[in-house]
């Protein structure tokens, strides 16, 4: 009984021995996998235990070799590596493309993703889609399905140009009726393609004529539905902006109204003595109002307002809404000085921060916020400034070709990539400046715009006889 009593207990001691050990082989596995999570790594030449980063690569198109601070990697896009904290060297070449390179510091535990590269062909072939006789002024929609063609300032005529169909772009011509029109005698009439709806659905020109000015909008999908803004509700308009198809924000006598050309409804003023606005979404408004030799910028949200900055009036100012992860933020700029706002709609003890202020060396002449919110960029002439949001980092860039004195915002290409065709070059680059590309000649002032698939890229140039022709440029190797 005793000998049993004895064996018995040594089971249970190994028993416990055993649990024991599994329980803290467990503990210990969890504890390495939760640190290599982290990006901790043991490092061999300094034979220590160090957090790193990790690298997320992705490019367009994808099957791009990966040269991570001149090590080719073994595998290509997409894919991952765990780096050391610090600067590192990366390069994307895949055959036929041109490479594409970005030199990046990462902090420890990191996560960097570089899923923005677009890859351009060494050798881009580019053909002539469509001539025009006259060519005034374009616009590409939202969606990138639409392109707008003004031919003649004169006219009021507008030609759409349906991008869906790779192969067969479709045409269709609107030309708005005298009688939405006010049409004195004598008068020298000028139109402008303005604005597209969010929903790519409809655009507003501007008519001018004599003193007057109104407002028009059209749309390719209802070639029937025009409507007189001005006219429509007996007001004179200005800075008009689209929140919806039918839904538009507008100044009238310092007064921003929203205003509904379905419903042909027209709200009390919004906001009194404002010079100019911009819309983010359907109804968030950041906008400069003047009164008493001063300007303060103001923001609308949920129907209350909240003043963000004042400032005297011998200084215009520029002003952007965006939002990232939720948050939103007001960017505001005067002079050579920009500051960014995170939640602009609360009160300074109540979460409104300056995320950043800084200086530049000239002036700041336009604003612009990336589709996605992340980047700010402000620029003057050939310099343009990027804060990225997420990353807390500005960067700074020269685009050679662009006008010292320029006030129009260089355009985004898409989430990332900016273009410009200021000195009759097509160019394309990241949003911080890094790889130029020039694509193609093309028509400065005029869109280019991807189609939906990414594969073209369709721009404006002047050719041989003197004439605009609408071109497209492949963006992938066949």
């Amino acid at each position: 009984m005793q000998h049993y009593d004895t064996m018995k207990t040594r089971r249970r001691r190994s028993l416990i021995l055993g649990y024991g050990v599994m329980t803290l082989a467990v503990g210990l596995i969890s504890v390495i996998c939760i640190l290599l999570v982290l990006g901790y790594r043991f490092d061999n030449l300094t034979h220590r235990v160090e957090q790193g980063a990790l690298l997320q690569f992705s490019s367009l198109p994808s099957g791009a070799t990966i040269v991570v601070d001149g090590e080719k990697q073994g595998f290509v896009t997409p894919g991952k590596q765990d780096v050391s904290a610090g600067t590192h060297d990366v390069t994307f070449t895949k055959k036929g493309y041109r490479n594409w390179s970005k030199r990046l510091s990462v902090r420890a535990g990191e996560l960097r993703w570089l899923n923005y590269a677009r890859l351009v062909p060494t050798t881009i072939a580019t053909s002539a889609v469509k001539e025009f006789d006259a060519f005034a002024a374009a616009s590409a929609s939202p969606n990138r399905k639409w392109l707008a063609v003004l031919e003649k300032a004169d006219t009021p005529t507008v030609t759409f140009i349906d991008l869906s169909d790779n192969k067969q772009p479709k045409y269709i011509s609107i030309t708005i009726p005298s009688s939405a029109l006010t049409m004195p005698s004598g008068s020298a009439h000028t139109y402008e393609l303005l604005e597209w709806d969010a929903n790519s659905d409809g655009i507003v020109m501007r008519h001018r004529y004599g003193g007057g000015e109104e407002y028009i909008r059209i749309s390719p999908t209802r070639s029937s539905d025009v409507v007189n803004i001005t006219t429509k509700f007996g007001l004179n308009f200005s800075d008009v902006q689209f929140s919806s198809s039918d839904i538009l924000y507008g100044i009238e006598s310092g007064n921003l109204r929203r205003i509904d050309v379905g419903t042909g409804s027209l709200s009390e003023p919004l906001m009194k003595n404002i010079v100019t606005f911009r819309l983010y979404g359907e109804k968030d408004v950041i906008a400069v109002r003047h009164k008493d030799a001063a300007y303060s910028v103001e923001l609308l949200v949920d129907n209350k307002t909240n003043t963000i900055a004042s400032y005297d009036d011998t200084i215009a100012v520029h002003i952007a809404l965006t939002k990232y992860f939720g948050d939103r933020y007001a960017v505001i700029s005067r002079g050579a000085s920009f500051e960014l706002v995170k939640n602009p709609e609360k009160s300074a003890k109540d979460g409104m921060e300056k995320v950043v202020t800084m200086t530049y060396p000239v002036d700041i002449q336009w604003l612009d916020v990336s589709k996605t919110g992340r980047h700010v960029i402000a620029g003057n002439g050939s310099l343009v400034v990027t804060y990225d949001i997420e990353l807390a980092r500005r960067s700074d860039s020269v685009l050679p070709g662009v006008a010292a004195g320029a006030t129009q915002p260089v355009a985004w290409l898409d989430d990332f990539l900016l273009v410009s065709a200021t000195d009759n070059k097509l160019r394309l680059c990241d949003f911080d400046g890094d790889n130029q590309q020039i694509v193609v000649d093309a028509l400065p002032g005029a869109p280019a715009v991807l189609s939906g698939d990414n594969t073209l890229l369709y721009s404006f140039a002047k050719n041989s006889a003197g004439t605009v022709s609408l071109q497209v440029s492949q963006m992938t190797v066949r």
